[in-house]
């Protein structure tokens, strides 16, 4: 699932939980209320840590499902692997990047 539509199902989600707390505090059903207010800080607080400084750059799906499954056998981090699968490819077009 792309970054993009997790980010709009959260998104729905707030809305979902922000709608239900206004019917239970409406109705008077404070536990409910205190629930829903929970799962709606619960996903605000994962919008705002699972944003990305980083950029998305999208790979094929044969290229993503091999660094998922060359993560897990080097038990290596996805992140760190991609960064340098894509160093050793940008090094082997253009060169070593000179040391600043």
């Amino acid at each position: 699932m792309s970054a993009r539509r997790s980010r709009l199902l959260l998104l729905c989600a707030v809305v979902v939980a922000a709608a239900g707390a206004i019917d239970a505090a409406t109705g008077r059903v404070w536990d409910q209320l205190a629930v829903l207010i929970f799962v709606g800080v619960l996903v605000v607080a994962a919008l705002v840590v699972g944003r990305s400084r980083r950029p998305t750059v999208s790979v094929r799906s044969d290229l993503a499902r091999w660094l998922r499954d060359r993560a897990v056998v080097e038990g290596e981090d996805l992140d760190a692997l991609v960064d340098r699968s894509i160093a050793t490819y940008r090094e082997h077009l253009d060169g070593p990047v000179p040391q600043r």
